[in-house]
């Protein structure tokens, strides 16, 4: 699903806000009405502008310019109802005392499989779930809320698999219901969200975030 907001305006001032609005991740397209000529302004060179434009058509008097944020659209597949599940084996490597090898309190704790851990597996198993229908790895994922209870301690040496199914599409946030047994219990049950990014426009937020430290 595509957000659009539209800005009708002229000149620097209007192509300025809906630039200012990609930006921001307000919408994922930006479409702006400007009089015919004015895109010659500073404000509308595409080439120092953040977001990328294109000329959409040209009439007597007015053309329609679009922003878009560095992202492509997500494909239609990416509905609600995917469903998709992940098995791997637990060895002592994903365990708690091996969840901070800087912890002692972690070392001396019982060698079961992590709650830390076990919310990686969760996300993995729903990152498999999205990446047919993303355009990997342009569009990818991250997370943005876990919501499980860890309901059973797992040893090393049985199997655990992860069921996640999509249950909601709200724009770029998705929201899951996840499962995951090992080879005798049920071992957690919740919900998790994350949300769609272009990996090119987050690295470039995180490099400046970097920067502010």
């Amino acid at each position: 699903m595509r957000r659009k907001i539209t800005v009708v305006g002229a000149g620097n001032v209007g192509a300025t806000a809906a630039m200012r609005i990609a930006e921001k991740d307000l919408a994922d397209v930006v479409l702006i009405d400007v009089l015919e000529g004015v895109p010659a302004g500073k404000a509308l060179d595409l080439m120092e502008a953040p977001c990328s434009g294109r000329y959409m058509g040209a009439g007597r008097i007015y053309f329609l310019l679009e922003f878009r944020c560095g992202r492509t659209d997500m494909k239609s597949s990416l509905k609600v109802g995917l469903t998709h599940s992940h098995s791997f084996e637990i060895d002592a490597s994903k365990c708690v005392p091996a969840l901070y090898p800087e912890a002692d309190e972690f070392k001396s704790m019982p060698e079961v499989f992590a709650t830390g851990y076990m919310v990686g597996f969760l996300e993995w198993t729903c990152i498999q779930t999205l990446m047919p229908h993303l355009d990997w790895p342009t569009e990818q994922s991250v997370g943005t809320h876990i919501d499980v209870s860890h309901l059973a301690a797992t040893p090393p040496g049985l199997t655990v698999t992860a069921t996640a199914k999509l249950v909601e599409v709200d724009g770029r946030r998705l929201v899951f219901e996840v499962e995951a047994h090992d080879d005798v219990d049920t071992i957690c049950r919740g919900r998790h969200e994350r949300f769609v990014i272009n990996r090119e426009k987050f690295d470039r937020k995180m490099a400046q975030k970097a920067g502010q430290a």
